[in-house]
């Protein structure tokens, strides 16, 4: 049975909109659910990503950082700590995230964010990555 931190990061991961004025009530549930449970990876996930949309790149990155020492197998938390990273301009570091996340989950929307963090942080093979990794997934872009 999962438990409501893992369901909420699911939903959350599934690209669920949180209405306005719920992002500070979905924080402090999972603040109390990380004092409950505090070696449950996926809260600190799913807060992460919280505070990715709230603007709160820090909180966010402390948050990722303990899942990556909490469960550091799944693609979607480095995918996530890479954006925050990207966000906050630090583009060597995204891209190495993202790159962990694409050996995890060979995904173009991954490759994609990879290609847009080289770009931005003035790698040359920026480009000629993205080919590489489009022809190696062999997919096509996630349907909705």
């Amino acid at each position: 049975m999962p438990t409501p931190g893992q369901l909420w990061g699911e939903i959350r991961q599934l690209g669920y909109v949180i209405p306005d004025g719920t992002l500070e009530r979905a924080i402090a549930d999972f603040d109390n659910a990380a004092k409950l449970n505090p070696a449950d990876a996926v809260i600190y996930h799913a807060r992460g990503i919280e505070y990715i949309a709230k603007g709160d790149l820090k909180a966010a990155l402390a948050d990722l950082d303990k899942t990556v020492q909490l469960d550091a197998k799944r693609a979607g938390v480095y995918f996530a700590r890479g954006r925050a990273r990207f966000y906050a301009s630090d583009y060597a570091r995204a891209a190495a995230d993202f790159e962990t996340a694409l050996q995890r989950d060979a995904n173009l929307y991954i490759a994609l964010w990879l290609h847009l963090a080289r770009k931005h942080g003035g790698l040359d093979d920026a480009d000629e990555l993205l080919e590489r990794e489009t022809r190696r997934i062999r997919g096509g872009w996630p349907s909705p």
